[in-house]
């Protein structure tokens, strides 16, 4: 059995680990069904509610359920588009805006507002994320680049692959840190006990950050993360591992906010997938 101890309240245990968990309702609801599931030691029903500091056991097997990624159709929403010609378009993701839909996402997503601003790219790679090359987490805010035909993503994903694509970020974490320049090269595997996290795991894939003061505030210091690689979360849980969380991360750090953790992606810099010339695009910085 895997545990949890809860974060936030919820109203029925089955809306509880499905917030937790890349598994479909109805299997959460047949585990709670065959009294595999107990909060706080005891078997639990479908209809009880959840609150802060509970624990939460369930089975391994709810690890093992393959999601089922929904339909997906255009929506028209304001997309902030930084450059785009007949290969690609660089936009800046706001922070609330998941990037493809998955089992949990209800709201439109970056995909669907895609798929309304330039239709064509409902052809492009994969059919639930198309023309997606890399992602950024729901709440972390900055650039991207979409690609809008299949050379280009085949081009760019082959730069993501190759670690030839820099990127650059700016972090608020908590604290007066103890350096000034750190490498960050901690491997990374799931975490634990909630499938969707990310930890510092030995014989992890590889994870490579370098981090670099630019200002310290006190009780908080502004940073620079230079990724090499591209894990799920990397930056966040690096910098939660080194004891300096980022200000507001709902996950890996104990003063959460609602709306997340102040870390932008500021800088994008690659080859053009037809002309092969160096392009690079910065952002100023979207908080004090």
């Amino acid at each position: 059995m895997l545990k949890i101890k809860l974060k936030e309240n919820a109203d029925r245990i089955d809306a509880c680990l499905a917030g937790f968990l890349e598994c479909s309702r109805e299997s959460i609801k047949k585990a709670i069904k065959s009294k595999l599931v107990t909060v706080n030691g005891v078997v639990a029903k479908a209809s009880l509610s959840c609150s802060i500091g509970d624990v939460v056991s369930y089975p391994q097997s709810l690890l093992d359920v393959t999601p089922k990624e929904r339909l997906i159709e255009p929506v028209a929403m304001a997309l902030d588009i930084i450059f785009e010609d007949d290969d690609i378009l660089v936009l800046n993701k706001p922070s609330g805006l998941v990037v493809h839909p998955g089992v949990k996402t209800l709201a439109p997503t970056l995909v669907e507002g895609l798929m309304h601003y330039f239709p064509a790219i409902k052809t492009v790679g994969e059919p639930a994320r198309p023309g997606i090359v890399h992602r950024l987490d729901r709440l972390t805010e900055g650039l991207m680049v979409v690609a809008k035909t299949e050379h280009a993503l085949e081009h760019l994903k082959q730069q993501f692959q190759d670690k030839a694509v820099e990127k650059k970020y700016y972090a608020l974490v908590y604290g007066d840190v103890g350096w000034v320049e750190i490498d960050c090269p901690q491997p990374l595997g799931r975490h634990s006990t909630v499938r969707q996290l990310r930890w510092v795991v030995p014989g992890g894939d590889e994870a490579h950050t370098f981090f670099r003061v630019l200002e310290r505030r006190g009780s908080s210091t502004l940073v620079e993360a230079h990724p090499k690689t591209g894990r799920t979360h990397q930056i966040r849980v690096h910098l939660a591992f080194l004891g300096c969380p980022v200000v507001g991360d709902r996950d890996y750090s104990d003063h959460p906010r609602e709306t997340g953790q102040v870390l932008q992606a500021y800088f994008l810099s690659f080859k053009h997938p037809r002309s092969g010339a160096t392009v690079s695009f910065s952002l100023p910085r979207s908080f004090a």
